[in-house]
C-alpha cells in the first residue's frame, strides 16, 4: 500500500518511506539484515529504502546488524541508515562501525517528551549532535499524555 500510495500521489520524490530490520532470535547475521531489505524493497515496489533503521539493540549481533545496514547501503537497496533505541555507548560503537565502512549513521529513533527527558539529561541528545545523528522522537506526546484527553474523571 505504501508503494501504490507513493507511486499514485504524482509527487513520489516528496514522499520518504522508512522501515525497520526487527532482529528476531534467528536473525543474527548480516545476510539476515540484507535479506529482509531486499524483501521490503521488492514489497515498495523496487525502489531504495529512504531509510532502514535496526529497531533495538541486542547483547550479541550488533556489529553484524550494523554490516547488514552497510551492506544494503552499498548494494543500493537504501538511501540512508539509522538505529532506534539505542543509548550512548550504543550509539557511538554504530556510528564508529559505519563510519569505518564510509557511511554515516543517519537517525536514531527514540522515545521522547516533555515528560520523557531522559536523553536530554543522559547525554543522548548531545552525543547524536555531536556526531550528526539525526534524532527522530517516537511518543512526542508521552502516549496521549500531553493531549488533554486524560484527566481526573479519564
Amino acid at each position: 500500500l505504501l508503494a501504490e500510495f507513493r507511486d499514485a500521489s504524482g509527487r513520489s520524490n516528496e514522499v520518504s518511506i522508512a522501515t525497520k530490520f526487527a532482529a528476531f532470535p534467528t536473525r543474527t547475521k548480516a545476510k539476515d539484515v540484507v535479506d529482509a531489505c531486499k524483501a521490503s524493497v521488492k514489497r515498495l515496489g523496487g525502489k531504495p529504502i529512504d531509510l532502514y533503521q535496526v529497531h533495538f539493540p541486542n547483547a550479541w549481533s550488533n556489529a553484524e546488524y550494523w554490516d547488514g545496514l552497510a551492506d544494503a547501503y552499498d548494494m543500493g537497496l537504501v538511501k540512508s541508515v539509522g538505529v532506534s533505541n539505542y543509548g550512548v555507548d550504543a550509539v557511538r560503537a554504530a556510528h564508529s562501525a559505519l563510519k569505518a565502512r564510509g557511511i554515516q549513521l543517519a537517525t536514531n529513533q527514540i522515545q521522547l517528551s516533555l515528560l520523557y527527558r531522559f536523553p536530554i539529561d543522559n547525554g543522548l541528545l548531545r552525543t547524536c549532535d555531536e556526531l550528526g545523528v539525526k534524532v527522530l522522537a517516537y511518543s512526542p506526546l508521552c502516549l496521549g499524555f500531553l493531549t488533554g484527553k486524560y484527566n481526573k474523571g479519564n
